[in-house]
């Protein structure tokens, strides 16, 4: 079989021999010769005829082993047929590995920095040890479908895609730059994991986690990307004594999903999210410090407490909306949820334990202010407006939810809302107890509670307890 490309109106001059009939024919040199085509190879079949499965520069190679011996840093290598490795591949530093929509059956090591091109898909990818870069750049994707992904030893992963917003982008119309069946697990000691995913659409599918075992830094960043974790995020406090990790995820502009839990059991956790969407489908549990700014939603749908729910962390919303669903539930909080205008915090079968607490920032607010347009208590939530603490003034909430100010004095139990009112109420031999620090901001004339009228003194055997405070007269 033969085949060619040649238009209607082509000659095809031929030199040489050719068999035929069993009869060995010659040809003239620049004979012209008219073939009829009844028949030809495939690209697969010629592929498959000449064995060449994979391409390195100008060179064919029938096996993905034997490029691989032969690429040095800055080949490409490129697969033009699947292929099935007889034992684990180690791939040189430094190359570039273009899938050309082709699968491995088996798994590859990174032996150094390595770039993905085109789309690839793998048994299990090992991403090497020992600070190696994996670069999957834009237009290029990675599926790795059975082996679940270990990055650790200062692995970087760089993962740009090209999604212009991933707020608005249809994900269905994407391809994933990065999908992980087996989930994804981070461990090792050897300075810490960057995982950086811009413009790109990733699917981290079963659990992902950081391992008990491990330490260092680790630093996840998404921006104007969509990651959906299948199943379940969770980062374990070590279980060796002497290990102190750290757990840092940012992501911007990006919409992050979790269809089973999340859970940050790592005092040292960071999460920063700004102008981002993330919505936990099962409950959510915090040890560390999770900020919401610039009009960022966190929704966790069915938050529980056991193993997978609770807050003994910190949990700030400075912009946007931090919401636990109604789950029938008690979700307790026994660390700090904080709220700042603009932000707002609704929350729905919630109940603070006995060292939780709940603050709002009044700064731009004053007395009278509602805090409802803040903070939202369901009707199964054990705790009340007047639990709330105020920072930024000396200020209170009453059952209401109104903002008033915290009383000046009392005597006896009894309090007062200024101190003026306390003096007057004074009694010979009472304590005036002082409850906050203490501006008057006006003329006083204290001969109105003096025991001759002439001169300013209080009445006998008064005692001022100032309880640490300050009165500016």
């Amino acid at each position: 079989k033969i085949r060619m490309e040649v238009s209607d109106t082509s000659k095809l001059n031929i030199s040489g021999n050719y068999h035929a009939d069993g009869v060995d024919n010659a040809f003239a040199d620049d004979s012209d010769v008219k073939i009829t085509i009844n028949e030809y190879y495939t690209d697969a079949e010629l592929t498959n005829l000449v064995k060449r499965y994979v391409q390195v520069g100008s060179n064919y190679y029938e096996t993905l082993e034997e490029a691989a011996a032969a690429a040095v840093a800055g080949d490409t290598i490129t697969l033009l047929a699947d292929v099935t490795l007889s034992a684990d591949l180690t791939l040189p530093a430094g190359i570039t590995l273009n899938g050309n929509g082709k699968t491995i059956s088996g798994t590859i090591k990174a032996g150094g920095d390595l770039t993905f091109k085109g789309a690839t898909t793998v048994g299990t990818f090992n991403p090497g040890w020992y600070n190696n870069t994996i670069t999957i750049g834009e237009g290029a994707s990675l599926k790795v479908t059975s082996g679940r992904m270990t990055v650790s030893y200062g692995n970087v992963f760089n993962i740009i895609g090209s999604i212009a917003d991933a707020k608005t982008a249809d994900k269905s119309t994407v391809t994933p730059s990065l999908e992980l069946v087996a989930g994804i697990s981070f461990n090792g000691n050897g300075g810490g994991v960057q995982f950086n995913i811009t413009n790109a659409y990733v699917v981290l599918s079963d659990t992902t986690s950081k391992n008990s075992g491990a330490t260092g830094e680790f630093n996840v960043n998404f921006t104007n990307s969509i990651v959906d974790f299948t199943k379940t995020l969770k980062t374990y406090m070590p279980t060796v004594s002497g290990l102190d990790p750290k757990f840092n995820l940012s992501a911007k502009d990006s919409v992050v999903s979790f269809a089973s839990h999340l859970e940050l059991w790592l005092n040292e956790t960071n999460v920063v999210l700004d102008n981002t969407d993330l919505t936990v489908g099962g409950s959510f549990a915090n040890a560390g410090t999770v900020t919401l700014t610039n009009g960022s939603n966190f929704v966790v749908n069915a938050p529980i407490m056991s193993s997978h729910g609770g807050n003994t962390g910190t949990i700030k919303v400075l912009g946007g909306t931090f919401e636990l669903k109604d789950s029938n539930q008690n979700w307790v909080n026994e660390g700090t949820m904080s709220v700042a205008m603009p932000g707002k915090l609704i929350v729905n079968d919630f109940d603070c334990g006995t060292n939780g607490k709940i603050e709002i920032d009044a700064t731009g607010m004053n007395v009278g202010d509602s805090v409802k347009d803040y903070i939202v208590f369901g009707t199964d939530t054990d705790v009340s407006y007047e639990d709330i603490q105020v920072t930024g003034k000396n200020l209170l909430v009453n059952e209401e939810g109104k903002l008033v100010a915290p009383p000046a004095a009392s005597i006896n139990g009894v309090e007062y809302a200024t101190l003026e009112e306390a003096f007057k109420a004074a009694t010979e031999g009472c304590t005036i107890e002082i409850l906050t620090d203490v501006v008057v901001d006006y003329k006083w004339d204290c001969r109105d509670y003096a025991t001759n009228g002439s001169h300013s003194q209080f009445k006998e055997s008064v005692t001022i307890n100032g309880n640490g405070h300050t009165i500016n007269l």
